[in-house]
């Protein structure tokens, strides 16, 4: 009688796991810790031995192996295949707070080094798990199958919610570039402003959540700025979104808007809602500065920053939070107060600039006018970390939406323009790609940049 119900749970199960292994990481792979910091960081990974860094971080399907490099943090779920830690390798893992780590089918071996898992850890193992050597020291809750084909009704469903967990959902905004659908085309007829001021900036939806936001100087042509796909760089597929601009030549000074905006800006009626007190919004993208990029001097670095990112309330006003590019630095710039009249914060410095690499961000931000937080992990790296910041100005009651391209406000103004040309600043050209968006508790998986 017991029979025939277990064969026809393990044909279910095979079922729901090959449904759920449809939506993952089909190119299995042998994937090599080389690097030191969060596993999260693909500069950490090889697809060989002691190879270059730079290889796919391991997913499901894939076999992490740890024979050398540095220690190495798992601060936010992982899941793979299975987890080998070699003789090599005699340095510290660390499973932090309440990380998930889930090894599918075939099990954990270590033969050096030590692995340390936080009280609040899950750890689910399918397969053998052969500790010859080295320290194993996990405090949270840990599960052990040694024969996946068997497992219990209840592991599997522990097994169904614990990838929903690491995996979570889809982004909410998911932009790649790859859809030829939007190319920026033509800049539209705009009839002069009789006040002066102005006539150089329009937008053009861009798709359900996007528009173009471009200002740029009425008597100037469309070769003076780009907002369009470009398949010269591209952090995962074909494309990326390039961003151009050039300032207002000094002999034809506009007596209007001098040239100074490029980007993409969130749409007033997007779907993707704007945030309110207590929404937690997850955000992902990643910079691309081309090795021609030329770092602002020092002495002037402040005069003519310009903006890459900022988090747009939609009213007068600066936003309260913004990526701007301070020489070889991007920097976080924070105001606090009425957002007509808002405090200014001196930049916090992030990272410095990689010319001819792309720089992954994950932001981490709670909307709030009293305990707002704030957390900015660079390249897999937690470079920010702040647990009570004020994000919502004390006069709005929401917080600010992603829009991202170039805003160089400094270019409004001509003696700006005589330095940036002094410094040899002629023009500047950033892409971006692979920005992702979503609101919930636990989202850096579903926004990390990714092959």
């Amino acid at each position: 009688m017991n029979t025939p119900s277990i064969l026809f749970w393990t044909r279910y199960q095979v079922v729901l796991c090959l449904l759920l292994l449809l939506n993952f990481n089909s190119n299995a792979a042998d994937r090599y810790w080389v690097g030191s910091g969060n596993w999260h960081d693909s500069s950490n990974w090889s697809a060989s031995a002691g190879g270059a860094g730079g290889a796919s971080i391991p997913d499901n399907l894939d076999v992490a192996i740890f024979d050398g490099g540095g220690d190495c943090n798992i601060e936010t779920s992982i899941n793979v295949m299975s987890m080998q830690i070699r003789d090599g390798f005699n340095n510290a893992i660390s499973v932090i707070d309440s990380s998930i780590v889930l090894i599918n089918c075939c099990g954990y071996t270590q033969a050096n080094g030590t692995l340390t898992a936080s009280s609040l850890s899950i750890m689910m193992v399918y397969g053998n798990m052969d500790i010859s050597d080295g320290e194993f020291d996990h405090s949270g809750l840990l599960i052990i199958q040694p024969d996946p084909d068997f497992e219990s009704i209840q592991q599997f469903i522990i097994r169904l919610v614990l990838n929903a967990l690491i995996n979570r959902f889809q982004p909410d905004i998911y932009m790649d570039f790859e859809d030829s659908v939007e190319p920026f085309e033509e800049i539209p007829a705009r009839d002069p402003d009789p006040d002066g001021t102005g006539n150089g900036c329009f937008s053009n939806d861009w798709n359900a959540f996007y528009k173009t936001d471009i200002c740029v100087a009425e008597s100037r042509p469309l070769s003076d700025i780009a907002v369009e796909r470009s398949d010269r760089y591209a952090r995962a597929g074909s494309y990326s979104e390039r961003f151009y601009i050039q300032p207002s030549p000094l002999d034809d000074w506009p007596p209007g808007e001098a040239t100074h905006r490029v980007e993409l800006a969130p749409q007033s009626n997007s779907p993707f809602n704007v945030p309110y007190e207590g929404d937690i919004v997850w955000y992902g993208a990643s910079y691309y500065f081309p090795s021609d990029f030329v770092f602002a001097p020092d002495d002037i670095s402040n005069d003519i920053r310009f903006i890459i990112s900022q988090w747009q309330h939609g009213s007068p006003g600066s936003p309260s939070l913004s990526f701007e590019v301070h020489g070889d630095m991007i920097a976080l710039a924070h105001k606090t107060g009425v957002s007509t009249d808002a405090e200014f914060h001196e930049p916090i410095p992030l990272e410095t600039i990689s010319r001819g690499e792309w720089m992954d961000f994950v932001i981490k931000v709670k909307w709030s006018q009293t305990n707002g937080v704030v957390e900015i992990w660079v390249n897999g790296e937690k470079k920010f970390d702040d647990q009570s910041i004020q994000t919502i100005y004390d006069d709005l009651d929401h917080g600010g939406r992603f829009k991202f391209g170039m805003y160089y406000w400094r270019w409004k103004e001509i003696e700006s323009v005589e330095d940036s040309l002094e410094a040899g600043i002629t023009y500047r050209e950033i892409f971006i790609d692979e920005v992702r968006q979503y609101m919930g508790l636990e989202g850096y998986n579903t926004v990390v940049p990714s092959n």
